[in-house]
Parts: structure tokens; sequence; C-alpha cells
């Protein structure tokens, strides 16, 4: 995390690097974990991707974001976000 900007009724928008892999923006998928100091403070919900000023599906490694994200609390500049898709699969009979 490079920048925090505002925060609004439990969302935050947070500014930051890729640092490996890429950031897919996949409405109601994208789960975010919360890290400091690796340990994990949390969970939260992807909500938009922006780069630049623009709505982005995709940022890929070493390019800079903003993400919008709902359910975290006690977000600092240094902290790590870890993103990942959340699959519910029904079981067949």
């Amino acid at each position: 995390i490079l920048a925090l900007f505002k925060e609004d009724r439990g969302k935050q928008i947070v500014g930051g690097r890729v640092k490996t892999g890429r950031v897919v923006f996949e409405p109601k998928v994208i789960k975010v974990e919360h890290i400091r100091g690796g340990e994990m403070l949390g969970r939260g919900r992807l909500l938009g991707l922006q780069s630049g000023k623009e709505e982005v599906r995709e940022v890929v490694e070493s390019q800079e974001c903003g993400t919008k994200i709902a359910g975290l609390e006690d977000v600092q500049i240094g902290d790590t976000l870890q993103f990942f898709r959340e699959e519910v699969r029904k079981k067949k009979l």
C-alpha cells in the first residue's frame, strides 16, 4: 500500500502497486486479505479497480492502481493486500 484516500461507510480507496501476478476485477468474486508483518488482520471484498482515472478490469505486475475495498479496518501505508478468487462449488450427488 502506497497511499490511502477516502474512507466512507466501511469502504476505502487504497493506492498501491502490484508486486507479483495480477489483479482482475470480477464483482462479488474477488476477496482481499489484509496483511501486516506477516499476520493476516482481516478479509474484505474488492469493489472496484482503477489505473489512473479509468476503471479497469485488470492490473498487472509492477503497475500502480487504486482499489475500492469493503470490509477492512485499520489499513496503513506499507501493509500488504492479497487478492484471491473465492469459488463455491456445489457437490453433485
